[in-house]
């Protein structure tokens, strides 16, 4: 089987889940992620802003940034084929602008020093419990993970996009571990 069909595949699972179940399984993953002593402890943690499809880490988010946490999501550069980390300061619409493709970025970010990073929460189309992480294909993340990776990197996905095996090439970044609503998978 190939990536694209991998993708394929697990999209579809996707299409199935209702929006009720999209909220209660991003609600049980915030609750596993709050209770992970790794998150418990970060100072800066890099996360995203959800696609349509992805899980919701927005509650969690909102409370890490009234702690007075450091929270960064992505912020592409679609001309560069690059990736930084800029600086969350608000979930709402004055602050954050939807891009190409619908994502969501911060409004005039200000970048954040990948080196300061705790932990790293990331979104895939599928994983598996080796840690292998299936995305979009565009290699962004990998890319960005390449050269700015912090010692805890956990992909975030429901669990039908959990699967046997995520076919892995030479420059795919892998998972220290894995969130979703049945519980944390360790590498």
């Amino acid at each position: 089987m190939t990536k694209s069909d991998q993708r394929n595949e697990i999209r579809h699972k996707l299409s199935l889940m209702t929006a009720v179940q999209r909220v209660e399984d991003s609600r049980a993953i915030c609750d596993h992620l709050s209770a992970l002593s790794s998150i418990e402890s970060a100072k800066t943690i890099f996360a995203y802003l959800p696609l349509k499809e992805e899980v919701d880490l927005c509650p969690l988010l909102t409370t890490w940034i009234n702690e007075g946490r450091t929270v960064c999501v992505p912020v592409v550069s679609w001309k560069d084929r690059t990736m930084r980390a800029g600086l969350l300061q608000a979930i709402n619409d004055a602050s954050i602008i939807e891009g190409l493709y619908g994502l969501r970025e911060p409004l005039n970010p200000q970048y954040v020093a990948t080196d300061s990073i705790d932990v790293m929460l990331v979104p895939g189309i599928g994983f598996d419990r080796a840690g292998s992480r299936l995305g979009r294909g565009s290699g962004y993340y990998d890319r960005f993970l390449e050269t700015a990776r912090s010692p805890i990197v956990i992909g975030i996905g429901f669990d039908n996009q959990i699967v046997k095996y995520i076919c892995k090439e030479k420059h795919d970044q892998s998972m220290t571990s894995v969130a979703t609503p049945s519980g944390i998978i360790k590498m």
